[in-house]
């Protein structure tokens, strides 16, 4: 079975959410996936940073391959090329799957910063050098969300 790695390089920035969501084919990696991906994003961002937050948010499974997302953050963090824009305010709500292709990157950016919100939540200490007060107090605004499965409105997704 095919297994791809779908990447949300992010940060917040004032009210808004900036994203880039890169793919990484993991079928013939001989390393795991987290590995694997730290090292996609060292070599995508130009250097290590050691305040960046990577973490597998969710999965799913899609048209013949289970689909691993994993988050990027960095509130320093400046991926090469052109980022999305959304607003934290208008996310979609994890209630609310993505209907159609166009939405789905904004449906795993919002999972993923909601997952965050879990984690820092569950853990303050651990995000508190990593994300500023300012990240921190945006994170609290969204209702947080665990990891696991995302379900979308992908006919070929079950």
């Amino acid at each position: 079975m095919r297994v791809l790695a779908e990447v949300l390089f992010a940060r917040i920035a004032g009210r808004d959410l900036r994203f880039q969501v890169a793919r990484l084919d993991l079928e013939r990696s001989r390393r795991d996936p987290d590995t694997a991906v730290r090292e996609f994003a060292d070599a995508r961002v130009g250097e290590p940073d050691a305040l960046r937050v990577v973490h597998s948010t969710s999965w799913r499974y899609e048209r013949g391959r289970i689909v691993l997302s994993y988050l990027v953050y960095s509130d320093r963090l400046a991926p090469p090329g052109r980022s999305r824009r959304a607003r934290l305010d208008a996310l979609p709500s994890p209630e609310e799957p993505a209907r159609e292709a166009r939405d789905r990157d904004r449906a795993v950016a919002s999972h993923a910063l909601r997952h965050l919100a879990f984690l820092i939540a569950q853990d303050p200490d651990e995000y508190r050098a990593k994300l500023s007060s300012e990240t921190r107090r945006a994170l609290r605004s969204l209702v947080p969300a665990a990891a696991g499965r995302v379900r979308h409105g992908d006919p070929d997704a079950d």
